[in-house]
């Protein structure tokens, strides 16, 4: 395992549960910022892959012409 990786669990694992919040940014942005960015792809493409959401976000204009709102709409619920 990463030093860096080791020593943020060793971080998270004597952090009171009260504290979860600066917890979970470092461990999101930089311990697991690959998983956390597939992630955000496949919540952004899966709205493609559902037929009846596509159909919604192509009449309200979100996608065709707000692309750039709705992905940063997608990475804030993500992130």
């Amino acid at each position: 395992m990463n030093p860096s990786l080791t020593a943020s669990a060793r971080h998270q694992s004597a952090a009171a549960a009260a504290n979860w919040e600066s917890m979970y940014r470092p461990m999101v942005l930089y311990d697991l910022a690959a998983d956390t960015e597939l992630g955000f792809f496949l919540a952004y493409y899966r709205n493609f892959a559902i037929p009846s959401i596509a159909i919604t976000l192509q009449h309200n204009g979100e996608i065709i012409e707000r692309p750039m709102k709705r992905s940063h709409d997608t990475a804030i619920v993500t992130y």
